[in-house]
């Protein structure tokens, strides 16, 4: 349990994380009969943990990636160039 208070401390984010595994060791856990409000717990966490995701501004791309959109913009105005 120490994991579970440890990372709901330090972010809403990687406590749900933590609570979706401790959730779903639980569902292995349980008898069958019994998990059903485990599932629709961990269907609710992981809904949160993909808001929470979308939320995040978009990482930047390597130096690789910038250089690829470079190229790729000017072989596009080159292409335009010469079709005009």
């Amino acid at each position: 349990m120490a994991d579970l208070r440890g990372s709901v401390r330090k972010s809403r984010l990687e406590g749900l994380k933590a609570l979706r595994d401790v959730t779903a060791g639980a569902i292995e856990e349980v008898d069958p009969h019994l998990r059903a409000p485990l599932i629709r717990q961990l269907t609710i966490i992981l809904g949160e943990i993909f808001e929470l995701e979308g939320e995040k501004p978009q990482e930047k791309g390597s130096v690789l990636d910038d250089l690829a959109a470079r190229r790729e913009a000017r072989t596009a105005r080159a292409a335009r160039s010469a079709s005009s």
